[in-house]
């Protein structure tokens, strides 16, 4: 019997005051500068970039309890079986099931199509290393879900954090999309200088 992702296991809505205060505490004791606001679209993708560390997830973490609202993102299924399950299900993560016969895109755009409020995290370097091109998931995962793209942001150069106001809405064109994406992210600085991964997407990817 295949397995697919639990709605019912969908962080959605808004965090507490005793979060919100915690994160807002944290980043003015490490001097970060939060910037933008919550997106304004019940679903969407919330692309977190750069991402080159483990420190960035819970840098993530954190800026959405700043901010007051409640994120998803996606790990695999292994991840979540006991002792831990829990714990990552209560930070708002989804497991995948790699041996579901739709694929990871899928499964999320189906979660997407079904849930009422859903604003789901994705790195889309997909990996802490350095990299020629980011993969191009987020991009088929917003467009198929007719749902928009939000810049979300940690450039420790600048210690500034947060998530762009105007989404990118996906228009088919991903050359032109990815343009204006790029130039958003350009110059921004990961955890690790240097592992920064272009963003662009694999040629291949845009056929």
């Amino acid at each position: 019997m295949s397995k697919q992702i639990n709605r019912s296991k969908i962080s959605v809505g808004r965090v507490g005051a005793v979060r919100r205060n915690f994160a807002q505490l944290v980043f003015k004791l490490i001097g970060w500068e939060m910037g933008g606001r919550v997106p304004q679209h019940r679903k969407c993708v919330i692309i977190a970039v750069p991402h080159t560390s483990s420190v960035d997830f819970f840098m993530m973490i954190l800026m959405s309890w700043h901010f007051g609202f409640r994120i998803n993102w996606m790990g695999t299924s292994g991840l979540f079986r006991w002792p831990f399950g829990w714990f990552f299900r209560r930070l708002g993560g989804i497991p995948i099931y790699r041996q579901e016969r739709r694929n990871t895109v899928e499964q999320v755009v189906a979660a997407l199509n079904e849930a009422d409020d859903m604003f789901l995290v994705l790195s889309p370097e997909g990996t802490r290393s350095h990299r020629d091109h980011w993969k191009s998931g987020f991009y088929r995962m917003a467009e198929g879900a007719n749902v928009p793209i939000y810049l979300g942001y940690l450039d420790f150069a600048t210690k500034r954090a947060g998530v762009r106001p105007e989404p990118v809405f996906p228009t088919g064109d991903i050359e032109a999309d990815m343009a204006e994406i790029g130039a958003f992210y350009e110059g921004m600085e990961g955890f690790k200088r240097g592992q920064v991964s272009k963003p662009r997407l694999n040629p291949q990817s845009q056929r």
